[in-house]
């Protein structure tokens, strides 16, 4: 009878046991000594409590034990390059195109800065007047005009209201501007496209812009250039132009480079045109800088502070002006000393004097030193027209 009962006893304790104690290890399964090792599916477990029980929890092999937070054994990605995008007139190549993206991401800063501060002054009462009023050259021209005279307005706060002549043909303009602006009409027949002059008025051409007689680029539109050219016309406004030989008291470069720069200005600021992108004057201001074709214009800058452009300058006083403004306003990262220049000027300061005065360095220096920039945008390379 008691061995009996002994045997009871011990069947008893077996049954008793957990079934976990005997039964293979599974992965987060239970286990019974904290601190035990096992093999599951060759992967190392380890017993440990967790929320109170005992369990295999899986052990983190060396090599990923010593690996950085959030690292993989995967090769790691390259850092994807900034889309960069060889434009019509700008570098060609680029080393160019990056080096010249610097400056522009400045000049985009300097619109929106511009615009800002237009939006604090009184609103352009403009006026664009033509021969075919219904022409949708009209309604843009009138847009882009002002909005160029309220960001202009931002720097010269008496800056005027532009009056616009769009004309297809010169009878209509003869009987229309000859009379209060005589300088401006004989500049738009000796010239053609547009022409600004009297300190408030410039004229365009409607057949230079469209067609039939638009036959500048097939890539873009008409309204697309006159707004650009429309632009730096109403910027040369803020120049000295209200004077009849005005603009043979700056040189070429500067003259023109800075009309450009202020057109590109207020294009970046615009939706329909540049919209946020200061290079959008690159696709749509097609004179030549490259060197092949500016290079000797160039060296006669540093000579003298030569007014006569067009021709005499193989129009390079148009965009190789434009670098070396651009390179100008975003070094002050401002357009406003621009302004001040050409007020000295007005007031009877000579050119170098006021470059010296509001830029800081001297005329020769700054070529100079330009001209070491224009190396690093690879201007032997660029468009010929």
């Amino acid at each position: 009878m008691r061995k009996l009962s002994i045997l009871t006893l011990f069947l008893f304790v077996l049954t008793a046991l957990p079934a976990t104690s005997n039964a293979a290890p599974k992965p987060n399964g239970a286990c019974s000594k904290s601190g035990a090792i096992t093999k599951i599916s060759g992967a190392s477990y380890k017993c440990q409590k967790t929320k109170g029980k005992l369990l295999w929890k899986k052990q983190a092999t060396k090599s990923s034990s010593n690996a950085a937070p959030g690292s993989s054994n995967e090769a790691p990605k390259p850092t994807p390059m900034p889309v960069v995008k060889i434009r019509p007139n700008g570098p060609q190549t680029m080393a160019g195109q990056i080096e010249l993206e610097k400056t522009y991401k400045i000049l985009n800063v300097v619109s929106q800065e511009l615009y800002a501060r237009s939006l604090m002054v009184p609103k352009s009462k403009s006026e664009v007047l033509s021969d075919e009023p219904n022409n949708k050259l009209v309604a843009s021209t009138k847009k882009v005009v002002d909005r160029t005279v309220e960001m202009m307005r931002a720097i010269k706060s008496d800056f005027p209201d532009n009056k616009v002549f769009l004309f297809r043909e010169f009878p209509w303009l003869e009987s229309n501007l000859k009379s209060i602006c005589p300088n401006l009409y004989l500049n738009q027949i000796q010239y053609g496209w547009a022409n600004a002059g009297c300190g408030y008025i410039w004229s365009g051409s409607l057949s230079k812009y469209e067609s039939p007689g638009f036959q500048y680029d097939p890539n873009w539109s008409a309204e697309e250039l006159l707004a650009f050219s429309g632009s730096h016309e109403s910027v040369h406004l803020i120049q000295v132009l209200s004077d009849a030989d005005g603009a043979f008291k700056i040189p070429a470069w500067y003259r023109e480079g800075s009309a450009n720069v202020g057109a590109g200005l207020v294009m970046a600021s615009m939706p329909e045109y540049g919209n946020g992108d200061y290079g959008w004057a690159d696709d749509v201001s097609r004179n030549s800088w490259a060197k092949p074709r500016c290079g000797a214009p160039f060296e006669q800058w540093k000579l003298k502070n030569d007014p006569v452009g067009h021709e005499a300058m193989k129009n390079c006083e148009y965009d190789l002006g434009r670098r070396l403004v651009e390179y100008i306003v975003a070094k002050e990262k401002t357009f406003d000393n621009v302004f001040k220049v050409n007020q000295e000027v007005r007031a009877g300061m000579g050119f170098d004097e006021a470059f010296l005065k509001h830029h800081g360095m001297a005329r020769i220096d700054f070529l100079n030193e330009v001209e070491r920039w224009l190396e690093k945008l690879e201007w032997d390379k660029a468009v010929t027209y």
